[in-house]
């Protein structure tokens, strides 16, 4: 491709934040590195990683460390490095991911087809198809060998098609499953063993340098290194077969390019087979092995740290559980069992689907959004619950009456998770444009129905007025019918039968549903001066096991609530008490609009003001200066209506200095008379996000404003 482009091109650019002092360095953004690559006219993404190697520190995805295929595309070496995992909570899926492997029909067939284009390139004699200058001829025999390597890939795939699946013992699809020795027994008929896997795994990375210097515009043996890398976890020197379980099922219908492409590849039955790592420690030791200096891991949800490091498979002597920074008077913990009508609330799936629970938790979220100021945030245990739900409270009763979406409605405007990854950001800032309204008119607001587990139950800001109150409407344990959950409890419950102090599949099973409630609980405080409710719609929530799950710094806080009836008596009381001390967040957006308008206000020039300059023959009066914007206390006392209503309020700055320049000859004096004639004064600003100071103070609202006077 360079050559292609001009002469040869070589360029050092150093990193763009070198030439600045130490102390002002930023981060650099991606504009500063396309800045700086298309000045050099350098490969943004190669510029990249070549900055890495000049860097002191870099950010990543935490599955580009822990995957070893990643590390080494993108040459990471974590030699001598201290490594931060924030938001570590989903270290151990992605450790356990990282070492694991799918191959389906599509691959299979991918490959064969890789195959092919090696054939094509070795029987006309060149390894480059565009005749380019540099390309060596084809060793003797070497299509034969590619041929032999073409039959290998699908008697694989024959074998695996071969295999009997049975039903399984919880329920669920027919599927055959071992453990990794099982894979080991399925790949020695077909010459596939410890000894002949480097040369295989050998001849795919072969087939990648190949096609990519055949290809005039850039190629590679995309499925053929996937077959490699699976060789390499089954055959590696670190391999445990012990720790893996084989499963194979049966393949979901494709569409498109790799429903084509798998059709090619046999003509047998289109089967997936997986090869799942059970130890998160297989792919962290991996991690470790490679010199790092140390790993510090950092979550709200890690708890309990005893559990989560054994899963992880190293040692951390140090472990730090702190409780929250905020007071007790601002957060509020209730377990709710049942709902307005006294029917349980619980997503048990026997439960969840019946008519009378959706119009339960209907009815009880729309007296959460009648209680709850600003914005509310809901979280089903999954999609489906979510969509369920939904589509029954769109629905009329048998007597016509509203739907519960519309009872919803009339108090805050109702906003759904959408499935798409696109969506996701206009799907925010509309619920926080409708919390802004909500705030600057005292009444209103936005619902937000999410999953746990889903974009919005972690990594989403809704700080403040964005949600003061969660609202969990059940546990969302993982499915128990995925083949995945099923052998992931098996092995746990192998692996405790042989060793004390490790987890049970059950508890396992329990602990992945409370760390999901855990994030989404955490939207509702951000920060220290932050407030909110956390209500359980689950009476699941009774037994102890499930709130010890939850942690540490809400335990101490959790009540129950027998009847629904004292959630609606705790709610009001608290968001009364809750306000911190000093002003809010949104009090002090709203004074510095309020002093920000007064001074702009008083800058400018009155217009009898400017007909006085214009006049002649008037003697020179000096003008009182205008006083300086009010403090924020007292424009915060006057936002929340505490100042009495019996005091008057002074005149604007620029009639009372109209008020003292006396009257010029022949002229009546008509300042005072009216001034007697107009209105009353407005009333003091409200505070809008705040509809409980009306009834406490009576500033509900107010006389017409006053008409300016005139001279």
């Amino acid at each position: 491709l360079q050559r292609r482009k001009g002469p040869a091109r070589t360029a050092q650019v150093p990193h763009p934040e070198r030439s600045k002092p130490a102390a002002a360095r930023e981060l650099p953004d991606i504009e500063d590195f396309v800045q700086s690559a298309s000045s050099e006219r350098l490969c943004l993404f190669h510029f990249a990683r070549e900055l890495q190697t000049q860097s002191e520190v870099l950010f990543m995805p935490y599955n580009y460390l822990v995957d070893p295929a990643m590390r080494r595309a993108l040459n990471i070496s974590v030699a001598h490095d201290v490594l931060v995992f924030d938001e570590a909570h989903n270290v151990e899926k992605a450790c356990a991911e990282a070492a694991s492997f799918d191959l389906g029909p599509s691959d299979f067939a991918g490959a064969v087809k890789e195959i092919d284009r090696v054939i094509s390139l070795a029987s006309s004699g060149a390894a480059d198809a565009d005749g380019e200058e540099g390309c060596t001829a084809p060793e003797e025999g070497e299509a034969g060998a590619w041929l032999s390597m073409r039959q290998l890939v699908l008697d694989m795939e024959v074998a695996i098609a071969g295999l009997p699946l049975r039903p399984a013992p919880q329920g669920g699809s027919p599927r055959y499953t071992g453990d990794g020795l099982a894979l080991h027994a399925l790949l020695a008929p077909l010459n596939i063993t410890a000894e002949t896997s480097d040369a295989v795994i050998a001849m795919c990375d072969d087939a990648g340098k190949k096609l990519v210097q055949a290809a005039r515009w850039g190629s590679s043996a995309h499925h053929l290194r996937r077959f490699a890398d699976l060789l390499r976890v089954v055959f590696g020197a670190a391999s445990e077969p012990s720790t893996y379980r084989v499963c194979v099922t049966e393949a979901a219908e494709l569409s498109g390019a790799a429903g084509r492409g798998a059709a090619t590849a046999s003509k047998g039955a289109r089967r997936m087979l997986g090869y799942w790592c059970q130890d998160p420690g297989v792919g962290m030791r991996a991690l470790v092995a490679g010199g790092v200096r140390s790993v510090l891991l950092t979550s709200g949800t890690l708890s309990p740290l005893g559990s989560f490091a054994s899963e992880l498979g190293i040692p951390f002597p140090h472990r730090l559980e702190n409780p929250h920074v905020i007071r007790a008077k601002q957060i509020l913990v209730g377990v709710v069992p049942s709902g307005p009508s006294g029917v349980e609330l619980t997503s048990k799936f026997t439960h969840r689907e019946t008519p009378q629970y959706k119009a339960e938790l209907g009815n009880a979220l729309v007296n959460v959004a009648r209680l709850v100021p600003q914005g509310v945030l809901v979280f089903f245990p999954s999609m489906a619950a979510l969509s369920g739900a939904a589509e029954q409270w769109g629905k009329r009763g048998s007597d016509g009456g509203p739907t519960v979406l519309e009872r919803l409605e009339k108090h805050k405007r109702v906003i759904i998770e959408p499935r798409g990854q696109a969506e996701v950001a206009p799907v925010i800032e509309r619920f926080k444009e409708h919390v802004a309204i909500a705030e600057r008119t005292g009444v209103g607001g936005a619902v937000l129905f999410a999953v746990c587990r889903g974009r919005l139950s972690e990594g989403v800001d809704f700080s403040d007025s964005a949600c003061r109150a969660v609202v969990i409407t059940g546990l969302p344990l993982p499915p128990v019918y995925d083949p995945k959950v099923a052998l992931k409890r098996e092995y746990l419950d192998v692996c405790r039968r042989h060793s004390t102090g490790r987890l049970s599949g059950h508890e396992w099973y329990d602990q992945q549903a409370m760390r999901a409630v855990n994030q989404a609980i955490g939207r509702v405080i951000r920060h220290v001066r932050d407030y909110g409710a956390v209500l359980l719609f689950e009476s699941r929530f009774k037994l102890p096991k499930y709130r010890e799950g939850l942690s540490v710094w809400l335990r101490a806080h959790v009540r129950m609530f027998d009847q629904f009836g004292q959630v609606a008596v705790a709610l009001p009381r608290f968001y009364r008490e809750a306000t911190p001390d000093g002003p809010t967040p949104e009090q002090r957006r709203l004074a510095e609009a309020v002093a920000q308008r007064q001074s702009v206000s008083q800058a400018a020039p009155t217009a009898p003001a400017r007909q006085r300059e214009n006049l002649q023959c008037r003697p020179a009066v000096p003008v009182a200066s205008a006083p300086a914007p009010p403090p924020l206390l007292d424009v915060l006392q006057a936002a929340r209506g505490q100042t009495s209503r019996c005091a008057p309020l002074r005149a604007p700055p620029q009639q009372q200095a109209l008020a003292a320049l006396p009257t010029p000859k022949g002229e009546k004096h008509e300042q005072q008379p009216r001034q007697q004639q107009q209105p009353p004064p407005p009333p003091p600003l409200q505070t809008l996000q705040q509809p409980r100071l009306q009834q406490a103070t009576g500033c509900g609202g107010g006389p017409e404003p006053a008409k300016r006077a005139r001279t």
